[in-house]
This record gives structure tokens, C-alpha cells and sequence, in this order.
């Protein structure tokens, strides 16, 4: 048995994605281990069910761990409200959602102490992206690759340079340092700090994205 699921449209139109209950199931089980989501967590959530986040990283993990769930409709004020009331211990956001909360006046006093666990991922995540969360408090880690991966493929630890890496996957790179995972290309270009072993991290290479013209970052979400 399959459902199928949608991106989440964050970096271009969504795609339709389809995958058995046992990969949703795995991936929302890895989730839970990551995220050390239990019965006493709280998540605050803005995925549509009918999206492929909203079954791997938060609704799902949440149902199975018996966690306390919240799902909204992202509005920046409404967010704040619901995040004061709720006090989440895990949050899901993608960047396009930082300069909304920023430019609400009711952000900028906003305690985030709460959350143990942000997941930020779909586009590129900046370091000051990472530093508006950590700064009212929040931890926050970067995703990489959750669609036609088990999420996820790979984890920076509040940085965007990955450390973590899902085992299950191979990656290499092209001559042009464009990341493959097990043998397709993701147009995505990153700076290997590793040796031939793939000990070190992962990060992804601003420059070559500048001098290209391109944003290249994969919707992962």
C-alpha cells in the first residue's frame, strides 16, 4: 500500500511524490529518534497533511510517540500567539518563514527557550537564518533531503555545515562538486571537509552559487 504526497512547494511548484506506509512509517520512527520526540513533547506544526513533512518529520513522529500536537495555517501574528500559548519543545519551519515572523511586531520580544528541536530545511539555510531562531533561544538543526530520501539524508547541528549522515545512502560528487546520492544528481554544490573516507562535514559552497547565477539548493521538503 502507497499514499501519495505532495512537496511542499517552498523553491518552485510542489511535485507529486509516492511512497509505501513502510517508508512513511520508517522515516517517522527516525524522526522520532533524532528529535528524542516522546509523550511529554509538543509540536507546533505549519505542514498540510497532504504534504510529505507533514507525515515524516512532524504529524506522524508526533502521533506515534503519543506527543501533544498542534497544526496551524502559517500566519506570522497567529504563529506567535499559538507558539505563546502552546510553549512547543519541536518546531518545523522553512526559511521563507523567518522574514515573515521578523517583520511581526510581536516576534521580536518572543521567548523560544521552549524548543528543544527546529528543523529548517526546502532552501538554503543561512547561518543568520539559524542565528534569528538561536538567538530568542530555540535549537536548531538543518535538514538536507526528505523527499525521495528517508529523512533525512543529512544534519547540521545549529550551522549549515552537516555532520550527520544517514548511512543508508552513498554519496559522491562530480567533478564540479555537485553532491549525488546514491548515483542521481541533486544540482546541489557543496564544499567537502572530509577525507577520502567521508570523515569530516559537509558544506554547501555560497561562492560557487554566487559566481553561477543560480540558486541550486534541492526542495527538500
Amino acid at each position: 500500500m502507497s499514499i501519495t504526497l505532495y512537496t511542499s512547494g517552498t523553491t518552485k511548484a510542489p511535485k507529486v511524490i509516492e511512497h509505501s506506509w513502510e517508508y512513511i512509517t520508517d522515516c517517522a520512527f527516525y524522526t522520532i529518534q533524532e528529535m528524542d520526540l516522546t509523550s511529554e513533547s509538543s509540536v507546533l506544526d505549519v505542514f498540510p497533511s497532504n504534504t510529505i513533512a507533514h507525515w515524516t518529520i512532524s504529524a506522524f513522529p508526533a502521533y506515534l510517540a503519543n506527543a501533544e500536537y498542534s497544526c496551524m495555517k502559517f500566519d506570522a501574528k497567529t504563529y506567535v500567539e499559538n507558539f505563546t500559548r502552546i510553549q512547543p519543545t519541536h518546531i518545523n519551519l522553512v526559511p521563507a518563514h523567518l522574514p515573515l515572523l521578523e517583520a511581526e511586531p510581536t516576534f521580536k520580544d518572543m521567548d523560544m527557550s521552549c524548543v528543544k528541536y527546529t528543523t529548517l530545511g526546502a532552501d538554503n539555510v543561512t547561518q543568520d537564518m539559524i542565528n534569528i531562531l538561536q538567538n530568542k533561544g530555540a535549537t536548531v538543526m538543518v535538514w538536507y533531503g526528505m523527499t525521495e530520501n528517508p529523512p533525512p539524508v543529512m544534519i547540521g547541528y545549529g550551522r549549515p555545515v552537516f555532520t550527520k549522515f544517514n548511512p543508508a545512502y552513498d554519496l559522491t560528487w562530480t567533478a564540479d562538486n555537485e553532491l549525488i546520492i546514491n548515483g542521481e544528481g541533486t544540482q546541489d554544490i557543496f564544499k567537502r571537509n572530509i577525507d577520502s573516507r567521508f570523515d569530516g562535514s559537509l558544506e554547501y559552497d555560497h561562492r560557487i552559487q554566487s559566481d553561477s547565477g543560480n540558486s541550486t539548493w534541492k526542495n527538500t521538503f
